[in-house]
């Protein structure tokens, strides 16, 4: 096996070569969110770190279209990552995409809970 690239923050082969039947040799790639969760099923520490630098931008941008305050947006985002680190070894992998969607799903239900939460209390206070 020649390793061609490795995983940003783990040095986890992501690509390499191995030998074909023909002689030849055969790429082969892990995209990262198989990366990701395999880091996590061999409980590697650096899970958390790979998983956080690949997505924290992206999962940031989501939770702003819901959440513009920065305080309430950093609450929904601990409290989000917190739901994600504990209910990964639950998900299920199903193809390229089903990573993200799935911690997307998770930070778009936390925004929602955490609106939910601001209107029932905003409700509560006019009715006092």
């Amino acid at each position: 096996m020649i390793v061609l690239s490795t995983g940003y923050l783990t040095g986890t082969p992501v690509c390499w070569l191995t030998p074909n039947s023909h002689g030849g040799m055969l790429r082969k790639v892990q995209n990262k969110e198989q990366q990701i969760i395999e880091l996590f099923r061999r409980g590697d520490a650096s899970a958390m770190d790979e998983l956080y630098a690949c997505y924290a931008d992206y999962l940031t941008a989501v939770c702003y279209r819901y959440i513009p305050d920065d305080d309430k947006l950093k609450d929904v985002l601990q409290e989000s990552f917190i739901k994600i680190f504990t209910k990964v070894s639950d998900f299920e992998y199903r193809g390229a995409g089903s990573l993200k969607a799935w911690l997307t799903r998770i930070v778009v239900n936390e925004a929602l809970n955490a609106l939910r939460r601001e209107g029932a209390a905003h409700e509560q206070k006019l009715a006092t």
